[in-house]
């Protein structure tokens, strides 16, 4: 295992705003995807009976109520469980302070962690072109090889409110069964990425395929899950990568009427918050 300490770099200002939404409904909508992450599903019924506001940075808020889990965890020493709840936390965008506080967090606690993780795990920040100017990206790295064993780099990145510290298990896995170095990164509007989601957003993960290029053996994949099936599809279709996987991203009809209404709870504020709209 090997990481670099979190070193001060460019972040995106706070940018979005909040919007009505009753937390219960998220709890009816989430609480398996909390559950499936790694967090019990005692320790998730506890947390919603706690909450009554999304929004409030206060005892029954949102935030306050998994930090107060999360901070539990922390006593127990247990930071893989206080990162997952912790990410819980900044669920479902950076809309206010309180969320990205919880985001910082969830990354020292994952940085702590790190030392039981059955792979080896690096944390770089990379300097890349963004639409305004230079930006830093930071991005996890996880193999199960050594550097003498090259092998082909899999990017990958969650959706729209699901980001590279919460599908942990994900990389984990991929490192140790698709015989691939994993580069996990935040989606373009989310997490710890600089850009924000709008027409040059792509541009940026076509720099990281570069970057991947030279990490192993030449070979590129690119797994999108969710609203990241987007770009999987897009670096997939223009050639740039040599394998993408698309899983569950909305395209072809995903954009269609019936299938927006469709769509999880409070989704379209969400994408908003990632689009930077205030």
């Amino acid at each position: 295992m090997v990481w670099s300490p979190p070193a001060p770099h460019r972040r995106r200002p706070i940018v979005g705003y909040t919007y009505p939404i009753e937390a219960q409904s998220m709890f009816d909508d989430r609480e398996h995807q909390f559950a499936s992450f790694g967090l019990s599903v005692a320790d998730i019924a506890r947390v919603r009976r706690a909450t009554t506001d999304f929004w409030a940075d206060a005892p029954g808020g949102w935030v306050y109520e998994w930090s107060n889990l999360a901070a539990g965890y922390t006593r127990q020493q247990r930071p893989d469980l206080a990162a997952l709840a912790y990410g819980a936390a900044k669920f479902p965008c950076l809309a206010d302070a309180a969320r990205r506080t919880a985001q910082d967090r969830q990354l020292e606690q994952y940085l702590q962690a790190a030392a039981s993780f059955p792979v080896r795990f690096e944390r770089r920040v990379l300097s890349l072109a963004g639409p305004q100017g230079q930006v830093d990206l930071p991005v996890h790295l996880y193999r199960s090889g050594g550097d003498d064993v090259p092998a082909p780099v899999l990017l990958f990145s969650g959706g729209v409110d699901t980001w590279k510290m919460d599908v942990h298990g994900w990389c984990i896995a991929l490192a140790q069964h698709a015989g691939v170095v994993v580069l996990a990164f935040d989606m373009p509007g989310t997490g710890e990425n600089p850009v924000l989601l709008g027409p040059d957003a792509a541009d940026l993960v076509g720099q990281l395929v570069t970057v991947a290029r030279s990490l192993g053996n030449g070979l590129v994949g690119h797994l999108g899950m969710s609203f990241g099936g987007n770009f999987s599809a897009r670096t997939g279709l223009q050639g740039v990568v040599d394998a993408a996987v698309v899983l569950g991203g909305p395209v072809q009809s995903g954009f269609h009427p019936e299938n927006i209404r469709r769509l999880p709870y409070g989704m379209a504020d969400i994408v908003g918050n990632a689009m930077g709209l205030t």
